[in-house]
């Protein structure tokens, strides 16, 4: 900022009353009034102190603040109306923190859905106090949450007594229809051991679908939000749980073919459900099934037949052919035979047990 004689120009009235009008104001040793102005570094013209641009050609001027504006003589460092230091810019405003949940988008997948409801809760409702209903639908809760967890699946939603879980969402895995069904027959067992009450015994019906879904659309606000599943496999459970007996597991034909071998199952047969056009076929899960491997398991519901594998067969059964003719050989020798015998039996025992304790048998 420099000093420069005050030409003998017309102000504004008021603006140079007198030489302590403002405080840029300063008195020459001839006693003439010098008025302080802003110099422009771009065209070197003089402008009153309270100008924040150029009157000339708009250039931003010394000694402005750039936080708040205001004008502030050369000497100083920091401005005089907000204390931000000259030539910096205003400081940054820090927001306050909020939690941003990454939102997966929408995608069409396979899942599996299960819904369980507690079996007669109006019965319950009408005879306990709500106090003590809350107790029983808590333990209840716990039973069912725990097991749902343990084979990985996702609880949607809680609809008082009704839970609704997804198996394959947000999490897939190769045997969902197959967890989920386990799932449900553990649920009904750890369900049969409670007693909230004395004398209380509790029963639960469970449906499970398996479809192609749109999953992952957020929906509602606050603690209604949730994640949405659009399809018609979430009201095939529901319709499939309805058909079930207390303490049941009714599945859909596409859960049964997918959980192939695992289980022993009742034909239902077909049900025309409210909402879905083609009538359904039904299927009650009896409990699991004696097979002891998953080949096994695969194996109980048919498998397709070998197609361009003739080397692989042959790599199987050329020492299984070349034993026999080892044998053969050593026919005379009736006691080695039957030694060889008894050391290819024991050899392919144990080799089958390997296999089976190798298999991925879930939860072994």
């Amino acid at each position: 900022m420099a000093l420069h004689r005050r030409p003998a120009v017309s102000y504004p009235e008021g603006w140079k009353s007198d030489q302590t009008h403002h405080p840029f104001a300063q008195v020459g040793t001839n006693g003439g009034a010098l008025e302080a102005v802003n110099e422009c570094p771009a065209c070197q013209a003089g402008n009153p102190p309270e100008n924040k641009f150029c009157g000339q050609c708009g250039s931003r001027l010394p000694g402005c603040c750039l936080a708040c504006g205001a004008g502030n003589p050369a000497d100083h460092i920091f401005c005089g109306q907000c204390g931000v230091r000259l030539g910096d810019a205003a400081p940054p405003t820090v927001a306050a923190p909020t939690e941003t949940v990454a939102e997966s988008e929408a995608e069409r997948r396979q899942l599996t859905v299960m819904f369980c409801d507690l079996a007669d809760s109006t019965a319950l409702s009408e005879r306990f106090d709500p106090e003590d209903l809350r107790e029983v639908i808590s333990q209840y809760q716990d039973v069912c949450g725990g097991q749902i967890e343990a084979f990985g699946g996702y609880i949607a939603r809680y609809m008082g007594d009704g839970i609704l879980v997804y198996f394959g969402y947000p999490q897939a895995h190769e045997d969902d229809p197959e967890r989920a069904v386990r799932a449900g027959l553990r649920i009904i067992a750890g369900v049969a051991k409670l007693e909230p009450k004395p004398g209380l015994r509790l029963h639960v019906r469970i449906g499970i679908a398996t479809g192609l879904v749109v999953a992952g659309d957020i929906i509602g606000q606050g603690a209604s939000e949730e994640h949405a599943v659009l399809g018609v496999t979430p009201n095939l459970a529901a319709r499939l749980q309805s058909l079930a007996e207390a303490d049941s597991v009714v599945i859909s034909d596409a859960t049964r073919r997918l959980a192939g071998g695992f289980f022993d199952y009742r034909d239902l047969g077909h049900h025309q459900l409210k909402g879905i056009s083609e009538p359904e076929q039904a299927w009650q899960v009896l409990g699991e099934s004696t097979a002891v491997s998953r080949f096994e398991a695969s194996a109980g519901s048919g498998l397709s037949p070998l197609v361009g594998r003739q080397e692989e067969v042959g790599l199987v059964f050329t020492p299984i052919s070349q034993m026999n003719s080892l044998i053969d050989a050593l026919r005379w020798r009736l006691c080695y035979k039957n030694q060889y015998v008894e050391e290819l039996m024991e050899w392919l025992a144990w080799h089958t047990r390997w296999v089976n304790r190798n298999g991925t048998d879930f939860g072994s």
